[in-house]
């Protein structure tokens, strides 16, 4: 009889974890069974469901209202035009199933968000899981809008975390995004001598801007991916983050944006940067075209700003990018590391024809590295002319904010680059005379022009006769003649080497066009790079690389410039860089500059949204009801026993 009782109380508590089993079950079969996907199409009615084509909402406010669940899909008509904003708030999706945003129909067509007269043509506010592609948005001018009632600007794209509480947001995914002409301003605005300033203090068109400012010390945004995308005729930057960094060299603090990547995309014909990130905590830029930055093709742009900067930033990797033609009275380099930033890894990137410079890092900025890029042309802005600054080749400066005491860069490392430039051209190199710490070695100065130091007196030796930097080691760099390291420099290389190289097509605008054909073996006689005396940090993943700028490995041989060169004869490989598009209009450029071929569309990848099914979900549904009528039958049994 104890045994019986035994028996039954077992099954019961079976039958209960059975239940409770299929009841988890059938909770996962709704979910899935109950995800939507909403139509929007301009013949469509703001009073249908929305949920099929042939009942498709009409306008993009009438998405605002939606309670969207994870799963959900928002599709929005192929070739046609949608004016106004998309603006979601606090939507979320989940890992497994987020919230998709794209377009629908045949052709391979992009739907349009024209959003002219509005803040931002997608604006998401709060969100987590969400994916958007295959989008096309322009915004060019109209009624002034204000972000935050504050500061009036116009963008693309707007991710806006606005939480006091300290939550996370972000597994964002953009990727073949199309956007251009967004302008805050209407044509015919005088931009006066804004130029001048900082950041530009007018009201300015932006592609992309990722916020996280002015919150809770732990709201963090995270996990934001670009990719596939162009952007082009921006009234200021392309793609920038913003978030809340401490200013001052002494109480560093980092923002609370991790882990960007922006991979595959081409920005070109912008009026500021091409990409600027302030307060990142881990980003990943490669294999984007970013071209024409600084550009005055149209009145309403700044006309000042470098291929990529960052600020209080730390952990990045740069690589395989080209950044040509950034053009402004400052900054404008092809790529500049500004004031506050650590771990930068810029590698395997080509640099050109950038009117501010090849390599520029400001002060507070320690543990970066500029390696096996290749420059060409890099820095021929002439001081003085349009109030303009010199252009340099190599820059280390002190500067931390206007009015502020110069704190200057420390445990930098330069090595492995391949610097050409032209005969008609004068350079600069600016070394401030209290660096912390900086190699410059492995490098190619191929140099035909006149070289000179820097204006400032930071940049020669300190008159007290009281040197205040240390650890430089300059050494083990190529110069095609001995006139290219200015004599004023308080610093010199401590084992020069001359010697005139023969590269595969001098002058040429791609990396292969840098390789050395001829014999040189010295070339071969890198040193290896090691951490400084005072550096415990060094590098993240090391010194040492295993390929070069081509990506031929380069073993356990040091040698010198970015391409590996090996004691035969080098056969030049064929250019890797896709011809360079067209502006709509000739932009100014020096002398010589390269001619510019049309431009290459950027490859679809749209996929046709699936009309739902339950197909998976009837599934799960016959396995949970097949579960709940093995329990049926244990407990019939179990009665039966009694």
């Amino acid at each position: 009889m104890n045994i019986k009782l035994f028996t039954n109380e077992s099954s019961l508590k079976i039958t209960m974890k059975i239940a409770k089993l299929s009841t988890v079950l059938l909770l996962l079969v709704c979910k899935v069974t109950f995800a939507t996907d909403y139509y929007v199409h301009p013949n469509g009615d703001d009073n249908a469901v929305g949920t099929n084509k042939n009942s498709a909402l009409k306008t993009l406010q009438s998405l605002s209202s939606l309670s969207l669940e994870p799963g959900d899909n928002i599709y929005l008509a192929a070739g046609e035009t949608f004016y106004g904003s998309l603006k979601l708030a606090g939507a979320s999706g989940s890992e497994e199933s987020p919230i998709t945003i794209s377009s629908y129909g045949d052709g391979g067509s992009k739907a349009i968000i024209d959003a002219k007269n509005m803040l931002a043509a997608i604006e998401l506010v709060n969100p987590k899981y969400i994916n958007v592609s295959n989008i096309e948005i322009t915004a060019d001018g109209g009624t002034k809008q204000k972000y935050r009632a504050k500061n009036a600007m116009r963008l693309g794209v707007l991710v806006d975390i606005n939480d006091a509480i300290g939550n996370t947001y972000g597994y964002l995914n953009f990727d073949n995004i199309f956007i251009h002409h967004i302008f805050s301003e209407n044509p015919g605005v005088d931009r006066g001598d804004d130029v001048a300033t900082a950041n530009g203090t007018q009201a300015y068109g932006y592609g992309v801007r990722l916020y996280n400012s002015n919150n809770h010390d732990n709201t963090v945004l995270t996990d934001v991916s670009f990719k596939n995308s162009e952007i082009h005729h921006i009234g200021h930057t392309a793609f920038k983050t913003t978030s809340n960094t401490n200013r001052k060299p002494e109480e560093r603090r980092w923002g609370n944006i991790y882990n960007v990547e922006l991979i595959d995309n081409y920005f070109h014909d912008i009026g500021g940067p091409g990409i600027q990130f302030g307060g990142i905590n881990g980003g990943y830029v490669a294999h984007n075209r970013v071209h024409r930055t600084g550009s005055q093709i149209d009145e309403r742009m700044w006309a000042r700003g470098s291929g990529m900067w960052p600020w209080g930033a730390r952990d990045l990797l740069i690589e395989h990018n080209e950044f040509t033609d950034a053009s402004g009275p400052a900054d404008s380099a092809g790529f500049h590391i500004d004031f506050n930033c650590t771990n930068v890894i810029v590698q395997y990137n080509l640099s050109r024809n950038n009117a501010g410079g090849f390599i520029e890092i400001l002060g507070n900025n320690e543990n970066n590295t500029y390696r096996y890029n290749i420059s060409i042309n890099d820095g021929y802005r002439q001081k003085g002319i349009d109030g303009a600054q010199d252009g340099k080749v190599i820059w280390l400066s002190g500067f931390v904010g206007k009015d502020r005491p110069k704190v200057a860069p420390k445990n930098n490392y330069i090595y492995n680059n391949t610097i050409f430039v032209k005969s008609e051209q004068t350079i600069h190199f600016g070394i401030h005379n209290e660096t912390q710490g900086v190699v410059i070695a492995n490098n190619i100065f191929a140099i035909e022009g006149q070289a000179e130091i820097a204006p400032g007196s930071e940049y020669i030796a300190d008159s007290s006769g009281t040197d205040s930097y240390k650890d430089l080691i300059i050494t083990n760099n190529l110069f095609i003649h001995d006139q290219i390291w200015p004599d004023e420099m308080f610093v010199t290389d401590s084992n020069p080497i001359y010697e005139a190289v023969t590269f595969a097509n001098k002058g040429g605008n791609s990396i292969a066009d840098y390789q050395i054909t001829s014999d040189h073996t010295i070339l071969a006689s890198g040193i290896d790079i090691t951490r400084l005396p005072n550096d415990s940090y060094g590098l993240t993943g090391g010194m040492q690389l295993e390929k070069d700028i081509l990506g031929n490995t380069i073993g356990n041989h040091a040698h010198i410039g970015a391409v590996f060169y090996e004691t035969e004869e080098v056969q030049p490989a064929e250019p890797q860089l896709e011809p360079e598009p067209e502006p709509e209009q000739e932009p100014e450029a020096e002398e010589e500059s390269e001619p510019v071929s049309e431009a290459q569309p950027v490859a679809e990848s749209k996929p046709e949204p699936v009309e739902s099914s339950n197909g998976g979900s009837m599934s799960l549904f016959g396995f949970a009801f097949l579960i709940l009528l093995l329990a049926f039958k244990r407990q019939k049994m179990s009665k039966d026993d009694r």
